[in-house]
């Protein structure tokens, strides 16, 4: 190590361990962890109390009796408080499943005195799918039991809308959740209507996170305050008004309000993920725990990989300190074979037998040279290919990429070929117009006036009657007492020149769809439609007329099924929290799975693969600058973490690992070498060797004159669209459904279809 270049990444730091720590990892050495805390380990195997279950009911013996020795003392240890230590695949769910059923089926303890807390809703849904699965069919009675397992969010969400002190915070129940579009046309809103001077508006998300972590109004440059502040001060005000909340407001206001107004206490606080936890999240945990709540937190410090979300890397220890509370480990890991595992084991330094394998050694890991991004395409496309020919299903493959901007040209390629993949990625509600308009609608009808909604769905880029102005806030704004803002908006439109009578019948239709359209639990789309009037603006003469409709149908469907399925209460209370859960989620789809059988191979960030496994795991572009990324490899507190990002990808696999790297990168800031974390692996668990180099044939370029600035395009996802630029390697298209998107000329051919 250059002890020079150690000196100036300290230089001017206070030299803290962490500090000191950071700067050894970014030279690619490791000081090993001091944390070492006091385990208690197992003295029982626990057959009495197993026996004891099966006296019960033997389905539910046979559940504890497929447990190993620790998880089984996880389950049944008698403690106040308990930090459970999962190592990687070790089994944590079927632990976290085990403890709910013992705890309601053998201790008697009601679900709703147990508060489930999760970061992710597939993790919910999983939990609650297995519950029910041993139960029976869930219906309302269960559902309501239910309702305190969830993430975060939604839990939050369920303690502030029951409050009976809620409206001390100045909203009511019923409240509504808008997401972070939602938030920016509501901030726009606001800086047009109070006419405010603001700077960075492209960039309100961002500074109004900055203004909740730190207070500070000014960003980047800037000299003196703008009307931030004010800006803050009236969105406060108006949210309360709108009766709405962003995410933020959520776990903040449940905290406050919990703090404030203790009305739970409940008996066990059960969390999983629990590495993941910041501040709000922790906070929101103590403001539930009472004097007798018990908690069972369930973690692995390896795959603590969202420090940009505000958790921390020291949690564990923190916690274990101050609730006194007993620390348990599940050291054996049951998915990866020993090979994959023990160079898992070396890339974070960590000491022999930490992770224990219950596999065969298998297949060492694979390290493979490709010239550059696009030859690493091909060589997937070939190696995909054979397995298809094998008959291999593809569903149980993945390639994983540190950023979304890898997966482009892969996703390319597999197009190309056929090759069938699945993007397991957050699908943005706001891409597909049709569901983005109907989100708006329903939202205006629970609260009509909703200034925003009713201004989206009436301004909307695809289906809309006006252009949002400055005139048209003001008027909304200063519409007269008593004045809803549907008929304010009907009094605006009816002073046009053209007057768009099927959005005049829409806002109609609004004011009046709570009260008779929602009781009715078993409407069609169709139905739907039709009620709102939607069908004449939904562009009968379009090509895409057919795709809208069907887009609305498959919303609508799933929101009567999520309803009808997970609801409880009256029809407009299950009505709402199928809505929620829209927003909650970010997507209509919010009964399925995120692993989709019979939809290929999986294409998807290291991040977006946690808590996933498959049988080959293919790393690709695993060069120093990716992994990590350069702007994490300055001694920064990221670096550490980085690491443990590629500790996840490692095993996410269960029979082989491939890592690719390449020799001459293409993507900024990449070096032409592999991750240096990869020096940490022996070279007795790793066959290092190149992919062949494709021949020229592989490659289709796009004749530069073919393309021409105004030319008419169409793609099968975006639709029709208009060729905005032309650069030397890259298109520029502009597509009415998703706005501008970005080609390779070297595969615009095989995705663009040219419209003469």
């Amino acid at each position: 190590m250059s002890f020079k270049r150690l000196h100036s990444r300290l230089k001017g730091s206070q030299n803290s361990f962490d500090q000191l720590a950071n700067a050894f990892e970014a030279e690619g050495r490791a000081m090993q962890q001091t944390f070492e805390p006091d385990i208690c380990e197992p003295d029982s195997d626990y057959e009495r109390e197993i026996e004891r279950i099966r006296n019960v009911d033997t389905k539910l013996g046979r559940t504890f009796e497929r447990l190993n020795r620790h998880q089984r003392h996880a389950v049944f240890y008698e403690t106040q408080n308990a930090i459970l230590s999962a190592m990687v695949g070790s089994g944590k769910t079927t632990v976290l499943i085990a403890k709910l059923f013992y705890l309601h089926f053998i201790e008697h303890i009601p679900f709703e005195q147990m508060v489930v807390l999760t970061f992710t809703n597939k993790a919910a849904k999983e939990i609650k799918e297995r519950i029910t699965g041993f139960m029976g069919e869930a219906d309302a009675a269960m559902n309501e039991q239910l309702r305190y397992l969830g993430t975060f969010h939604g839990v939050a969400r369920q303690l502030l809308h029951e409050h009976p002190h809620l409206e001390t915070l100045g909203f009511k129940p019923g409240f509504a959740i808008m997401d972070e579009q939602e938030k920016q046309e509501f901030l726009e809103r606001l800086i047009v209507q109070e006419q405010l001077t603001i700077k960075y508006q492209n960039q309100l998300a961002k500074r109004w996170r900055k203004y909740n972590q730190s207070g500070e109004i000014r960003m980047g440059n800037m000299k003196t305050d703008d009307d931030f502040g004010s800006l803050v001060q009236r969105a406060d005000v108006e949210k309360r008004a709108i009766n709405t909340m962003d995410f933020d407001d959520l776990i903040r206001l449940c905290n406050k309000l919990l703090k404030d107004h203790v009305v739970l206490s409940p008996r066990w606080i059960i969390v999983d993920e629990f590495q993941d936890c910041n501040d709000d999240q922790l906070a929101m945990i103590e403001s539930l725990r009472g004097e007798t709540t018990k908690l069972f937190v369930v973690g692995d410090r390896n795959q603590s990989i969202y420090g940009w979300r505000g958790s921390k890397e020291h949690l564990f220890q923190e916690v274990q300190s101050r609730w006194a509370a007993s620390w348990m480990e599940l050291p054996q890991n049951y998915r990866s074979t020993e090979s994959i595992l023990a160079a898992a084991e070396n890339l974070l330094n960590q000491q022999d037998g930490a992770l224990i394998a219950t596999r065969r050694a298998g297949k060492p890991i694979e390290m493979v040279r490709h010239f550059d991004d696009q030859q690493e395409a091909y060589y997937l496309r070939e190696k995909l290919l054979a397995l298809q020919r094998e008959n291999e299903s593809l569903d149980s493959v993945a390639v994983l990429f540190r950023t979304h901007q890898q997966i482009k040209i892969v996703e390319t390629v597999f197009e190309q070929a056929g090759i069938p993949f699945q993007l397991v990625a957050r699908k943005e509600l706001h891409e597909n117009p049709a569901q983005a308009f109907l989100l708006r609608i329903l939202k205006a009808c629970i609260n009509p006036n909703d200034s925003d909604a009713c201004l989206a769905l009436i301004c909307d880029s695809t289906f809309g009657a006006l252009k949002r102005s400055k005139t048209l806030i003001q008027a909304l704004h200063e519409r007269s007492a008593g004045t809803t803002v549907p008929e304010a908006l009907r009094e605006y439109l009816m002073k046009r020149k053209a007057v768009s009578e099927e959005h005049l019948k829409l806002l109609i239709q609004i004011e009046k769809f709570e009260a008779e359209f929602v009781p009715n639990l078993n409407a069609t789309a169709d139905e739907l439609i039709d009620y709102l009037s939607v069908r004449s603006i939904l562009k009968p003469t379009s090509i895409h007329h057919n795709a809208y409709v069907a887009a609305i149908a498959e919303a609508w469907n799933q929101l009567s099924r999520y309803r009808n399925e997970n609801g409880w209460g009256d029809s407009s209370s299950m009505f709402r929290v199928a809505l929620d859960q829209v927003v909650l989620e970010g997507s209509f789809q919010i009964n399925g799975r995120i692993k989709e059988q019979g939809s290929g191979v999986h294409l998807l960030t290291i991040h977006a693969s946690k808590g996933l496994e498959f049988d080959r795991v293919y790393i690709a572009g695993a060069n120093t600058g990716i992994i990590p990324l350069e702007q994490h490899n300055k001694a920064s507190k990221n670096i550490k973490e980085e690491k443990r990002l590629l500790f996840v990808a490692i095993t996410r696999g269960k029979n082989e690992v491939e890592i690719g790297w390449h020799a001459q990168p293409t993507l900024r800031n990449a070096e032409p070498k592999p991750s240096y974390f990869l020096n940490a692996i022996p070279a007795s668990l790793l066959i290092q060797r190149e992919s062949a180099v494709p021949s020229s044939a592989d490659i289709v370029v796009q004749p530069q004159d073919e393309w021409t600035i105004g030319q008419l395009v169409q793609h099968k996802k975006y639709g029709e669209g208009r060729i905005v630029s032309v650069e030397e390697k890259e298109l520029v298209c502009s597509f009415k459904s998703v706005g501008e998107k970005s080609f390779s000329k070297t595969f615009a051919k095989a995705l663009l279809t040219t419209e003469e």
